[in-house]
């Protein structure tokens, strides 16, 4: 071998050194990508471990191989509790063999995605939902990687949702009344049984309703119902005659059309009108009785004014039988008045003349027109009557009718020598009217019948209709009335609606 030539050898030197630098910069590179995979690690470790999915990897065994700490809220236990253990450990017997079944279809290289069920350190169940896949070297199974999820709360969320669906779809069906959901053009998208049991014609699927199911209402119910799918608002249509049935129908729309209930109220109408016929017999019985009655009543009443005439001067013991008589004759004809009065209340005949009313001169007048009742007690009456009372929206024949029908209970049952008090105030937008006696205190049993027909009070008297009358007159005037129990007598109150500066009801 000959002698390297000196210019050889530094040719060498040079090569050499490229070559040296050449490692250099690979190894600088190497040092750079050692550094990116580190990095990349711990930013996938990072990444694994702050997951609140459970990521995991099995043996061949079944074993943990590894498991990051999202397992600690899922079972309650920490990694290392874990790694080394097999999977079957957390699974309970009755879904065991659904799991075992699973993890040999991974061991056979295929992907699997399914739920679970696991148990936690304390014995609580866990709905989770997971998915494997194999880990594959060298053409061989070596074990699984996978994600689990703890869809508990899904599961309860899918259950309560399950059960208020099929709630609600029992309650659709087995609805008693007639039901037909329909969509934006009024096409029918579903009925209920209740619909099919009517025995009436059925709309098919996809017909509009009350235009190709076509019926036989009084109104447009075709436009109705597109009306209340466009407003949105709900439609009652409480009577509709449909043949020779009634039907009250409520259209309640919703984004996706509407929900149309038809109640069945032939049985109630026929029981009405039978009701409002039996009401017309009645009435005209008692009509043709008072008329009976009172025809007779008039001769008597003229007569007894004659005879006491008469017996005045010649004898006082027949004067005063003769008394007696016009007085009771008085008292019957009383009775029948308000019998009277009590029918037509319960009747269509009693009209009201409403309009503005000063109940301060009103109150005057009624004091005046019983004045002579109290003096032959000698009883006083008190007015607590300001002038500056406003007016009130009522039939002033009516409240004439009540004041006194109270006056006189009040003269009636308190002692002689005694005050009575009638006053007026305003509360809010009503007046009061209040008449106070001296009579003993009712029982509060007694103040909650006083106002029924026919109720007969201690010592009352009579057939117990003067209250009940005022009652309904005043409620139909747009007030109440009733009763309040005093340490010494009781107050007898009744409210009237004001009017406004308008000549309005307020």
């Amino acid at each position: 071998m000959k002698d390297k030539t000196k210019e050889q050898l530094i040719n060498e030197l040079v090569e050499m050194r490229r070559r040296i630098t050449e490692l250099k910069k690979s190894e600088t590179k190497l040092k750079q990508a050692e550094e990116t995979l580190r990095e990349s690690e711990e930013k996938y470790r990072d990444l694994v471990e702050r997951m609140i999915d459970v990521i995991y990897t099995l043996d061949i065994a079944g074993n943990v191989t590894s498991v990051n700490k999202a397992v600690k809220t899922l079972l309650g236990v920490k990694p290392e509790q874990v790694i080394g253990r097999i999977f079957t450990k957390w699974i309970p017997k009755e879904v065991l063999p659904q799991a075992m079944a699973d993890f040999k279809k991974i061991l056979k290289g295929k992907e699997v995605t399914s739920e679970t069920i696991l148990v936690d350190k304390d014995g609580k169940l866990h709905n989770v939902e997971f998915s494997s896949t194999p880990i594959i070297k060298d053409g061989k199974v070596v074990g699984t990687r996978g994600i689990a999820r703890d869809i508990t709360e899904r599961k309860q969320a899918e259950e309560a949702l399950w059960e208020r669906e099929a709630f609600n779809f029992a309650l659709f069906q087995y609805n008693p009344m007639e039901t037909i959901v329909v969509d934006l053009e009024g096409r029918v998208v579903k009925s209920n049984l209740a619909k099919k049991a009517s025995g009436n014609k059925l709309p098919n699927i996809g017909d509009v309703m009350y235009k190709d199911y076509a019926g036989r209402h009084e109104i447009d119910m075709y436009a109705e119902l597109i009306n209340c799918i466009k407003s949105g608002k709900v439609r009652e249509l409480p009577e509709q005659k449909y043949g020779e049935r009634f039907l009250s129908i409520t259209i309640s729309p919703f984004p996706q059309g509407a929900i149309i209930i038809s109640r069945d109220i032939t049985e109630r109408k026929q029981a009405e009108e039978a009701l409002k016929k039996q009401d017309k017999e009645r009435m005209d019985f008692i009509n043709a009785l008072i008329h009976e009655i009172k025809t007779p009543l008039t001769a008597m009443v003229a007569s007894s004014k004659l005879l006491k005439g008469e017996l005045l001067a010649d004898s006082p013991l027949l004067y005063d039988l003769a008394k007696n008589l016009d007085t009771a004759i008085h008292n019957l004809n009383r009775r029948i008045l308000e019998l009277t009065e009590f029918a037509k209340l319960q009747s269509t005949e009693l009209v009201l003349y409403l309009q503005p009313v000063d109940i301060y001169q009103l109150a005057k007048d009624v004091a005046t027109q019983v004045s002579t009742l109290l003096q032959n007690k000698d009883q006083t009456l008190s007015l607590e009557l300001p002038t500056s009372l406003p007016r009130v929206d009522a039939d002033p024949d009516r409240v004439v009718q009540v004041l006194l029908n109270l006056l006189t209970n009040a003269s009636k049952f308190s002692p002689p020598n005694s005050e009575i008090c009638l006053q007026a105030y305003q509360v809010d937008t009503q007046l009061i009217l209040e008449v106070h006696d001296c009579a003993p205190p009712i029982g509060p049993k007694e103040a909650k019948l006083i106002f029924n027909p026919y109720y007969l009070g201690k010592e009352a008297g009579g057939v117990g209709l003067g209250l009940s009358i005022c009652k309904r007159l005043v409620e139909l005037q747009g007030g109440k009335i009733w009763v309040e129990i005093q340490d010494k007598g009781n107050s007898f109150k009744f409210s009237l609606p004001l009017v406004s500066k308008l000549g309005d009801r307020i």
